[in-house]
């Protein structure tokens, strides 16, 4: 779904079954605004939140980033994605991906490993994803800030 990520600056806790519990810091992928409740997606859950609770993400552009570099980067789900084409991969928030390629329309190739252990690859909105490292999943070193 197309929307906008944002930052809970205050906790929310959810009253009715229609509501989104959020906590400070919470990135919140924002999918409907109404005048004082908006509608976002968070670790799965779809519900309404207080408008005021929350404020935009600064959102790294992802054409900055050289596709080439992108490619065979590992990125990490932030939302559920349904596949709605054969051509697509459905993700699930935490699934890993290796990045295959990028086009400019802001859909990234990528291949997931399925539950049966056999590899499918496929196209998704790569803004669903966050970049886990710029090089293969298999660099160990730290940064410098501890694990």
């Amino acid at each position: 779904e197309d929307g906008e990520w944002y930052i809970a600056l205050w906790g929310f806790e959810a009253v009715e079954p229609t509501d989104l519990t959020i906590k400070p810091g919470d990135r919140i992928w924002v999918i409907e605004r109404q005048e004082q409740w908006w509608k976002g997606v968070l670790n799965g859950q779809t519900g309404i939140f207080p408008a005021t609770y929350v404020e935009k993400a600064t959102v790294v552009k992802i054409p900055t980033i050289a596709t080439d570099s992108v490619k065979d980067s590992i990125a990490r789900a932030l939302v559920d994605y349904e596949a709605t084409a054969e051509n697509q991969i459905s993700l699930k928030v935490g699934d890993l991906v290796k990045i295959r390629s990028t086009s400019p329309a802001g859909w990234w190739e990528g291949e997931i490993q399925l539950p049966s252990g056999e590899n499918k690859t496929g196209w998704f909105p790569g803004n669903y994803v966050e970049l886990v490292s710029p090089t293969a999943a298999n660099a160990v070193h730290t940064n410098g800030h501890g694990n």
